[in-house]
């Protein structure tokens, strides 16, 4: 497997850019306001901006792991939430969320692209865990089933009509 043709896969499916064939995530949360973001249909269930924050947090998680990987160091453990909450939810934060998560995903893939095809195979958290390819194609799942969710919450509340 080629590490630049995983970053090439990665940059695709979570730019903004439109490729005609499904809505990215960055493309999900874009012209949504802060009000919007954090609508829910009933209690339980996460919001837009719960979702978003989720992805980038593992977003930066993997793309911590990744790094550390082709350092040839040890991956930090995780110490936060996978699901945070926003401090102060206003327009403000949430296009601060935006763009992070849009500088997050760019990250992502500059990183793939630096590994060496044999790292691909090495273990992300020790001997018994899952290699970092393994983990590349978890995150591309993970992303596009809560970037689904997020499509589904602005098509209930009326702010996706595509």
């Amino acid at each position: 497997m080629d590490p630049l043709m995983l970053a090439d896969h990665l940059k695709r499916l979570n730019s903004g850019e439109n490729n005609g064939w499904y809505t990215t995530v960055v493309q999900s949360i874009a012209d949504l306001t802060a009000e919007q973001a954090l609508w829910r249909p009933s209690p339980g269930i996460p919001c837009i901006w719960e979702l978003a924050a989720h992805i980038h947090y593992w977003t930066m998680r993997m793309t911590e792991v990744f790094e550390a990987i082709r350092r040839g160091e040890e991956p930090s453990n995780r110490s936060e939430t996978d699901w945070p909450v926003p401090d102060s939810p206003d327009n403000a934060s949430w296009s601060s969320l935006q763009t992070e998560l849009a500088r997050a995903m760019a990250k992502l893939s500059d990183v793939v692209k630096s590994l060496r095809p044999e790292q691909l195979l090495s273990p992300t958290q020790g001997a018994n865990s899952p290699s970092v390819l393994y983990e590349i194609h978890g995150l591309l799942a993970h992303t596009s089933y809560h970037t689904g969710q997020i499509l589904l919450l602005r098509r209930l509340q009326g702010t996706w009509s595509r």
